[in-house]
């Protein structure tokens, strides 16, 4: 018995393109044995999206990740594919969906940025003022 939640059917010939996969009963949901779990759902648009930044900004990392599940996904066989929407010098946005019996069910975004040195300064602490106004403070490095 496998753990994997999907098998591959037909992979995508590069970053981008089409890639057919098909659950396996361990990413049935727990409401129901005929929907993924929606863990297996985000994993597989994580897998994606990875494939997709490692070969177009292999120079950023992720730093934020959004998952919509707009409809009930099944254990059907699953379509998925990514596109990069943005790709500057310092931060890159990747989005990815899944769609089965030919209609989208759900989509993520992911925002990649480039990592650099530490400038050599604390962190801007922005903290409640008086009166619910915001109060800003910078400490140089020492």
């Amino acid at each position: 018995m496998t753990d994997a939640y999907f098998t591959v059917l037909s992979e995508g010939g590069g970053s981008t393109d089409d890639e057919l996969l098909e659950p396996t009963p361990a990413s049935a949901g727990g409401w129901s044995p005929d929907q993924v779990r929606g863990p297996a759902v985000s994993g597989l648009l994580a897998r994606a999206t990875e494939r997709t930044a490692e070969t177009a900004m292999p120079d950023k990392r992720p730093v934020r990740w959004t998952v919509d599940l707009f409809r009930v996904v099944g254990m059907h066989p699953t379509t998925v594919t990514t596109a990069v929407i943005r790709h500057g010098r310092r931060i890159g946005l990747v989005d990815a969906g899944l769609s089965q019996l030919g209609r989208p069910v759900a989509r993520s975004r992911a925002l990649f940025a480039l990592t650099s040195p530490n400038p050599g300064r604390r962190c801007v602490v922005i903290g409640p003022g008086p009166a619910g106004t915001a109060v800003r403070s910078r400490t140089a490095a020492g």
